[in-house]
């Protein structure tokens, strides 16, 4: 695996080659580092374009060793459209859920209730997903509504890479942990995908677009940069 040292930090990375026409670096959750190429790019062009970049990669990964490891604890914070919430653990021999109360995040599970357990993960992770299904698709039959811009279909799924994606067949898929978000960056997200129904690029022609229907746009790109990785469980 290549690398290269930066501020007396190793990087490793990987390089995936496919069918694109420009070089991108990600920075993954588990502090993995991808750089998406062309297929005929050369290894010396990779070389130079991370180390180009690897002040921000070096700040990427930095925030990411800042995150605390999620203990699914009592008294435990849980981002939910933007607000936190404390998480409150009872035992019951019914159907295990979750349900909001006031500033808690209340989780009900039947057997082992303690920091970690399978069905207090299991029990959170369905909420959050049946939160997501719930809001983010009424907010995306508002947008659709704002903006005039109607996909084929909308699909929330578990994505590792993107916060969004629309493809060619016009169809857009949303991150689910985008539910955690405060509700003006879930609608920018769904916004910047709708407009990639007009345009499937990122010129100075589809920014203009976005900012039509979300002229601070930019502060929500910044928010999702810098508080990204928090939003999971």
């Amino acid at each position: 695996m290549p690398d290269i040292t930066s501020e007396a930090k190793r990087i490793y990375y990987k390089v995936v080659r496919s069918r694109r026409r420009t070089m991108c670096i990600e920075v993954k959750d588990d502090a993995s580092v991808i750089v998406r190429a062309p297929l005929h790019t050369a290894q010396q062009a990779v070389d130079r374009f991370v180390r180009d970049k690897a002040p921000w990669i070096v700040r990427h990964l930095a925030r990411l060793s800042a995150q605390p490891v999620r203990q699914f604890a009592r008294g435990e914070s849980f981002p939910y459209l933007g607000r936190e919430y404390s998480l409150v653990v009872e035992s019951n021999g019914g159907w295990p859920h979750v349900q909001l109360e006031g500033d808690k995040l209340v989780a009900c599970v039947t057997g082992d209730t303690s920091p970690g357990s399978p069905a207090l993960k299991a029990a959170l992770l369905s909420w959050y997903l049946d939160q997501a299904a719930s809001v983010m698709s009424a907010r995306v039959d508002a947008l659709v509504r704002q903006t005039g811009l109607t996909p084929s279909r909308v699909r929330i799924r578990a994505q590792t890479r993107r916060w969004g994606s629309c493809s060619l067949k016009a169809s857009v898929n949303l991150n689910w942990r985008l539910i955690m978000a405060p509700q003006a960056v879930l609608d920018y997200v769904i916004v910047h995908e709708l407009c990639h129904l007009k345009r499937h690029d990122h010129s100075r022609q589809f920014w203009d677009l976005v900012a039509s229907f979300v002229p601070d746009y930019r502060a929500h790109r910044k928010w999702l940069r810098e508080n990204g990785a928090r939003l999971k469980l």
